[in-house]
């Protein structure tokens, strides 16, 4: 299931950047379930999700942070600027 929803969230992205996020998703799925769950959590209580999202994230920041350790910050940074609709440089 969290495999098919972070496909669909991504579907707008390059493959590429697909790719990379469905890595970081694979290597610690129960994470980003708890993450996703906890969103819901909030979204359902009328938070809008942008916030929610944020304040799930700085919750989770370190176990992120040990998850995506070793990654390419380049693509990392591609992938935050698309995502945000920027420009990737």
């Amino acid at each position: 299931f969290l495999k098919n929803a972070a496909k669909m969230s991504t579907k707008d992205l390059p493959k590429d950047q697909q790719d990379f996020i469905l890595n970081i998703v694979d290597k610690n799925p129960e994470l980003f379930e708890k993450i996703a769950k906890e969103i819901k959590e909030l979204t359902d209580k009328g938070k809008p999700e942008m916030y929610a999202t944020f304040e799930v994230m700085q919750k989770y920041q370190k176990d992120l942070q040990s998850t995506m350790q070793g990654e390419d910050t380049e693509k990392l940074k591609q992938v935050a600027n698309s995502v945000m609709g920027e420009d990737s440089k």
